[in-house]
Formats: C-alpha cells, structure tokens, sequence
C-alpha cells in the first residue's frame, strides 16, 4: 500500500475505513483511466502535428496524406508497401521520430500537471498530525 493511502484511510474513522478504501480504490482508478486518456490526447494531436509539419516541409499535398497513412500503417505491421510517389524515403523515419517526440513532450506535460498538483495539495489541505484527536465532522460515524 502506498504511504497516501495509508494516509487517507488513517484519518478516517475505524467504522467508515472501508467506505473509505473503496473512494480511494475508485477515484484511483478514475483519475488513472483519465490521466492516460489525456495523455493519449496529447501524444496522438502532437504526432499529427510533427507530421503535418513534415509532410509541409517536403511538399506533399493534402490529397497523397491517405495514401501515407496507409504506407506507414503497412509499414508498422512489417509489410511496407510502395513508397508514395513523391514521398521522402525518410518518411518512416520521420513518424517513428514525431511520436518519440510527442510521447516526450507528454510527459512533460504530466511532470508540470503532477508538480501543480502536489503544489495545490500542499496548500490547501489540512495538516493533520498523528497526535490529533479531533475527527474532521464529515468524517464522523
């Protein structure tokens, strides 16, 4: 068990700890779920985008992206198929580097999230010691 939950499951009362380990077990699993649904977001918006630059960058124009995408996904499944016409030979390069890239650049957007986070978290909560005696009201049976 991790020290924060013990934590969470110590300040509550003894008849209201399972409640209390089942909130905890949910919202853990919740706040996971959505952590990676965001970070997925994240990558696949930045991929697209290192891509799109890319493609700019060597001039292929928006009518020969589906033939790419299929070419890479080929690519991916170890069966390439033709190089589109016009297409740089790096291009395979290319997106394995955009999404090196923007799974990077997501976890340093979880970095600076995670370090808001624990900031916030060391403001506004209450201290509580293990002297205390006193139960916060919400808290009571």
């Amino acid at each position: 068990m991790v020290p924060i939950a013990t934590d969470a499951l110590n300040v509550a009362p003894p008849t209201r700890q399972g409640q209390a380990s089942g909130v905890f077990a949910t919202m853990s699993e919740i706040g996971g779920a959505l952590g990676l649904a965001i970070l997925g977001s994240v990558v696949a918006g930045l991929q697209q985008a290192k891509m799109d630059a890319f493609l700019k960058g060597a001039g292929v124009s928006t009518s020969d992206v589906p033939g790419i995408e299929r070419y890479l996904a080929e690519s991916m499944k170890g069966t390439p198929a033709q190089l589109p016409h016009g297409l740089p030979p790096n291009t395979f390069q290319a997106s394995a580097s955009a999404l090196t890239s923007a799974t990077t650049d997501a976890f340093y957007v979880a970095g600076v999230v995670m370090l808001a986070a624990a900031t916030i978290a060391w403001l506004a909560l209450r201290r509580v010691h293990a002297g205390d005696d006193e139960v916060h009201p919400a808290l009571s049976p």
